[in-house]
């Protein structure tokens, strides 16, 4: 083999990108795919807020009179309740971009905090929303069954306190589960990630 075919030999080999920034880029990967699905998850969930709050703005200025204070208080609350929700899983969006007046460090902290607040809100906000909901739908089928007979009243609260706290568990033992397992390992992957940064700036500095 002369020296052209060992030049052409070289130059037809791919060169290997470090095992550190392969690392990288498949964290960073996921992040992305992470932000991608929370948004999406967000703006399905307010559409439906929105027209629910509407379907329920129309059934109190169609039908309140007549009816007690837990009637509208029920109604008033819901839609709060709601408006709540939205905005801690808002909330949960990195708005920050990565810039060059930011160490790699910061930023890793920032993304870690973002993935903390949206482990909280699937772990323990949705769990007091849901029993928060189900309370003022009691309110509210309170002041509805109020003309009914018991048996209607205990089908009504029977069959909506089943369904509330059914899709609650299923809801915790599939989705959520598998939801908070990603959550976990990307955080200690951030976590991972900074850790061997931090390490090599400071071999860097004693160099």
């Amino acid at each position: 083999m002369n020296f052209e075919d060992i030049q052409k030999s070289w130059k037809a080999q791919q060169v290997a990108e470090p095992a550190g920034l392969q690392r990288q880029q498949e964290v960073k990967s996921r992040w992305e795919k992470q932000q991608r699905r929370l948004k999406l998850t967000n703006i399905g969930v307010t559409l439906a807020f929105i027209g629910t709050g509407s379907v329920m703005t129309w059934v109190y200025l169609a039908f309140h009179e007549g009816h007690s204070l837990f009637f509208g208080g029920s109604i008033m609350a819901m839609c709060l309740l709601m408006f709540l929700y939205l905005g801690l899983m808002w909330r949960g969006m990195a708005y920050k971009k990565e810039r060059m007046d930011v160490s790699s460090s910061e930023y890793l902290d920032y993304q870690v905090k973002m993935l903390l607040w949206q482990r909280k809100v699937a772990s323990t906000y949705s769990q007091y929303y849901s029993f928060i909901l189900w309370a003022c739908l009691m309110l509210y089928g309170w002041d509805v069954t109020a003309p009914g007979t018991i048996w209607f009243k205990l089908a009504f609260f029977g069959l909506t306190s089943a369904y509330i706290f059914g899709m609650l568990i299923y809801v915790n033992k599939t989705k959520r589960k598998r939801q908070l397992k990603s959550l976990d390992a990307l955080i200690a992957d951030l976590r991972e990630l900074k850790g061997s940064i931090v390490g090599s700036e400071s071999r860097e500095m004693l160099e």
